[in-house]
């Protein structure tokens, strides 16, 4: 099965979704004869064919649920700092190639093309990681994870994101004050 990214849907799609899997669960539980245009394949037993799909509705529903408190998450840290700028800044000096290098080994292929061993999954023989330099975005085909600088400080150090964008401010020594504290700190009107 290929997973899905949630990542640029709209959230009232994601909560349609959510609705749309739910339904679908339910149908499992109906009789066979009871499902207008919910059949099931005859060449799978039903018990077979009821389980399989249990499974993939609810890898699914779980998929979208990590989507939405990601960016509950997300909107949290922004709630403590409001300032989106300091946020681009942190992407803006960082080189996503530099940041995963520090995790595993990075190898470049020419024309702005980076590959990594991802340690994510286990031992990576062969790269199995692309490094979007341009975009600032990486994804691993092994494990399927992926995302900006901060979805790499997340997943190769297992914290969450107010803790990698500490780490990366930190780094790059930005202060996470927000710009509106600062402004006034300094005497200027805002």
């Amino acid at each position: 099965m290929i997973k899905t990214n949630w990542r640029g849907v709209a959230t009232t799609d994601l909560v349609l979704e959510i609705l749309r899997l739910k339904y679908d669960i339910d149908m499992l539980d109906i009789a066979p004869e009871e499902a207008i245009g919910f059949g099931r394949p005859s060449s799978y037993g039903d018990e077979q064919w009821i389980l399989e799909h249990r499974q993939l509705f609810n890898r699914q529903l779980q998929d979208v649920l990590n989507e939405l408190e990601r960016r509950r998450t997300i909107n949290e840290t922004y709630v403590k700092n409001p300032d989106r700028e300091i946020i681009q800044a942190i992407k803006e000096r960082t080189q996503l190639a530099d940041i995963i290098e520090q995790y595993t080994e990075v190898f470049y292929n020419g024309k702005d093309r980076w590959k990594f061993r991802c340690t994510l999954h286990g031992t990576d023989t062969e790269p199995s990681g692309v490094i979007y330099n341009k975009e600032q975005r990486w994804w691993c085909f092994g494990c399927n994870k992926g995302g900006d600088v901060f979805d790499a400080v997340q997943a190769f150090e297992r914290i969450d994101l107010p803790s990698a964008i500490r780490k990366l401010a930190n780094k790059l020594g930005i202060e996470l004050r927000p710009l509106t504290e600062n402004k006034k700190r300094m005497g200027i009107n805002v």
